[in-house]
């Protein structure tokens, strides 16, 4: 995705202002993956009747992205929301698998 943005960008298929999200998409991949990730576990929480631990922890991931998008967003915009983004899939993934 990265590169194919990248050729856009330079071939003029894409406007030049959208070369910052170069520097975003990395960050945005990666929370993706993780999140593939997390739901797959989140389905088996399901087969073992383990919900009420999903949704505790969705909760405080949750509030850990509310406050963590309060103060990065407003400092760093996009980029501060991909980062928060990353981290709160980070949290949950960490969380849902131990």
């Amino acid at each position: 995705m990265m590169i194919g943005l990248f050729v856009a960008i330079k071939i003029k298929i894409i406007s030049d202002k959208y070369t910052p999200a170069l520097y975003v998409l990395p960050f945005l991949l990666a929370a993706q993956i993780i999140n593939g990730t997390v739901l797959i576990y989140a389905n088996y929480m399901i087969y073992f009747e383990k919900t009420h631990w999903a949704l505790f922890i969705g909760i405080i991931t949750s509030v850990i992205g509310l406050a963590g998008s309060y103060f990065f967003v407003r400092a760093w915009g996009v980029f501060g929301a991909a980062i928060v983004y990353l981290l709160v899939q980070v949290a949950y993934f960490i969380s849902i698998v131990y």
